[in-house]
């Protein structure tokens, strides 16, 4: 058991680097701007990475910051936020690892990621309204889970604080946190 409990450590502590590049078409300045390297929350190191466990409307707020002075200014603001990898838009709802294994691991890191503020693709994706819809998506499919897996004698145990405490310590990137919960 306690071998189980490295390898999640292992998995949870594992991080992709990632550049977020404004999209090309929508630059509005003079100048391109730099890429966004997203630092790892928690951490002392330099290098920029993103968590395989979250999911990219959690780790945006200043990618959005950096890169909006770039781009019309009603085009920031009017919530049309979504990311692609070479023309493939890239769902919210699925965490950021599953997304690299996908689509980006034969590609070379950092991975880079093109961040629109127009033309979302309402026949690809699914609007990302707020962290509540993001906290939503993750109890149902931790419901769905835990209904194939103990017939759904889990979840409907857990009080309101437990489920507080599995979205924050995945939204905080916090491995103790979650899974004292999620054992």
């Amino acid at each position: 058991m306690a071998e189980d409990a490295d390898v999640l450590r292992q998995v949870w502590h594992s991080y992709l680097p990632i550049a977020f590049r404004l999209a090309a078409n929508e630059v509005t300045s003079l100048q391109e701007p730099d890429p966004y390297y997203r630092k790892q929350p928690f951490s002392v190191s330099s290098q920029a990475m993103v968590s395989r466990m979250t999911y990219f409307p959690l780790v945006l707020e200043k990618v959005v910051k950096h890169l909006s002075r770039f781009c019309a200014q009603n085009a920031a603001q009017n919530h049309d936020l979504w990311l692609d990898f070479e023309g493939t838009p890239l769902k919210w709802h699925y965490p950021v690892g599953v997304l690299y294994d996908l689509l980006g691991a034969d590609s070379c890191l950092p991975w880079t990621l093109s961040v629109h503020f127009e033309g979302f693709p309402e026949d690809a994706l699914v609007r990302c309204s707020s962290r509540a819809a993001i906290e939503a998506h993750l109890m149902s499919g931790l419901k769905e889970a835990d209904a194939l897996r103990n017939r759904s004698q889990v979840m409907s145990s857990l009080q309101r604080r437990d489920h507080n405490q599995l979205w924050l310590g995945l939204s905080n990137d916090r491995f103790d946190q979650f899974w004292a919960v999620n054992r």
